[in-house]
């Protein structure tokens, strides 16, 4: 995978401070692969150390649009249950709470 991969873009820095995800158009598991890529590159002790913390910069990007997914994934599963008349999730946990 080459650094273009991994989100080399000056843009990306911008969309991501932005809310933005860092390559357009990248769903979840690309996000999740750049980060699982970068972390490999990284415990191989291969690239000098400027290299290293830039990749580790794109890889926190790449972890953000996760997190973004991930958040929105939730918020959509909230509308199903409220629709589906299920309880929220707040309610359900307080019904484990007794």
């Amino acid at each position: 995978m080459s650094d273009k991969d991994i989100g080399t873009d000056t843009d990306a820095e911008a969309n991501t401070e932005s809310g933005a995800d860092t390559d357009a158009g990248a769903g979840f598991e690309e996000h999740l692969q750049s980060v699982e890529e970068a972390i490999r590159r990284l415990e191989s002790g291969d690239i000098p150390l400027e290299q290293s913390i830039d990749l580790y910069a794109q890889a926190m990007e790449h972890l953000r649009a996760c997190h973004g997914f991930l958040e929105s994934a939730e918020a959509r599963l909230e509308i199903v249950r409220q629709g589906a008349g299920g309880p929220r999730a707040e309610d359900a946990g307080d019904a484990l709470d007794g």
